[in-house]
């Protein structure tokens, strides 16, 4: 079973996607379980596997659990209270929901992409590979999860969380390991990202596995200066980021995911190129100068290998520690949103600086590719199941 709970984009799912063709010629029969039931019908297509609805906290438990708007995250505890965690009752009630599916799909192995309370209801029961970036799979610092903001005050104490899962898996007759830590840490972990763009690679023991896609070989940057922007409907005050785009001078294209055609046609209309479908990478990465984006990290391994500069406009935790990144190696800037159109427009001129340096680093940088390693962890853990 391939498994997602959380996570904004599909950047946690199209994870698991790359794995469903690989264990499919490797013979085995493979589930895909998502959540994220609006986005099932389109995903399930054409896939040839089995897709389901995996248990999720409901949007209304999670904004209770993460407080008022403006609540400030101090760790990674954090997240997991969010979704569940923080609530023994909803914590019963969803590792109970996933028991029952264990019972139905009676699966091998589970592949947790950002899958937290899955990796719990499987201990001692299924045994598990937790897969994801270096965000969704944090090392043990000190016997705990990272803390990332240490000055911030602690809502969730990490010993509260425990007490909610290891009261449940009491009663279900398993014996909980000794810390939250523990709990959500699988058999085999597998980080799928650039070894530089893996946010605790500072406390990690092994060097991060890198992309299930294999990284590009880098190009020089360029004669003639492009962007290219991957953003989102959502994103403040996009009407006025693309005009500014457009008002640089400097050629360029974008891609907005969920942006209506009809919008699409008055873009056009205006003299920028919007794509209705997102631009294939690396090539259309590879014509462009620098690239404008979210802070997705699928999308900042590709720039990384190829050797672009990113403007990041980060929307989430994840997205903002992958933008610290990419600045801390000199070959990104960062724009908290709401971003002044103006500053968007500065930050393409700067970023232009950044091609030579960028091109530099994707040469020198390591680029493993983490399909094999990845396969390999499966195969070793469904052998010691058999």
């Amino acid at each position: 079973m391939l498994a997602n709970e959380y996570g904004d984009g599909l950047g946690h799912i199209n994870h698991l996607r790359a794995l469903i063709g690989p264990l499919r010629r490797a013979g085995h029969a493979v589930t895909l379980a998502l959540g994220a039931p609006r986005r099932l019908p389109p995903l399930a297509a054409g896939l040839g596997v089995r897709v389901v609805t995996a248990p999720t906290a409901s949007v209304e438990t999670i904004a209770r659990l993460r407080g008022p708007p403006g609540a400030q995250l101090r760790g990674l505890a954090d997240i997991l209270a969010w979704h569940g965690l923080g609530d023994a009752a909803v914590t019963a009630d969803l590792l109970t929901r996933w028991s029952l599916l264990l019972d139905e799909l009676a699966p091998d192995l589970a592949v947790c992409e950002f899958a937290p309370l899955l990796r719990i209801a499987c201990r001692q029961r299924v045994p598990t590979l937790r897969l994801g970036t270096g965000w969704s799979v944090p090392p043990i610092v000190g016997g705990a999860l990272p803390v990332l903001f240490p000055q911030r005050p602690e809502r969730y104490p990490e010993a509260r969380l425990y007490a909610h899962a290891a009261t449940w898996l009491r009663g279900a007759g398993r014996a909980p390991p000794p810390s939250l830590a523990g709990l959500v840490t699988g058999e085999a972990d597998i980080v799928v990202a650039l070894p530089d763009l893996d946010p605790f690679h500072v406390y990690r023991a092994y060097p991060a596995h890198g992309p299930l896609t294999r990284p590009p070989a880098p190009q020089a940057p360029p004669r003639t200066p492009r962007w290219y922007a991957y953003l989102r409907t959502a994103a403040p005050r996009l009407p006025e980021l693309l005009g500014a785009l457009v008002a640089t001078g400097i050629p360029g294209s974008a891609y907005v995911h969920g942006l209506p055609p009809d919008a699409v046609a008055a873009w056009r209309a205006r003299g920028l190129p919007l794509r209705t479908t997102p631009a294939p990478f690396p090539r259309t990465l590879a014509a462009a100068s620098v690239l404008i984006h979210h802070g997705g990290l699928n999308t900042a391994n590709e720039a990384l290998a190829l050797g672009r500069p990113v403007i990041a406009m980060p929307a989430g935790l994840e997205s903002q520690l992958t933008a610290r990144r990419l600045v801390g190696l000199k070959i990104g800037i960062s724009l908290a949103e709401p971003v002044e159109p103006a500053d968007l427009a500065a930050a393409v001129r700067d970023a232009l600086t950044l091609g030579a340096p960028a091109y530099a680093l994707a040469r020198q940088i390591q680029r493993p590719f983490g399909l094999p390693a990845t396969l390999a962890a499966i195969e070793c853990l469904l052998g010691s199941t058999a």
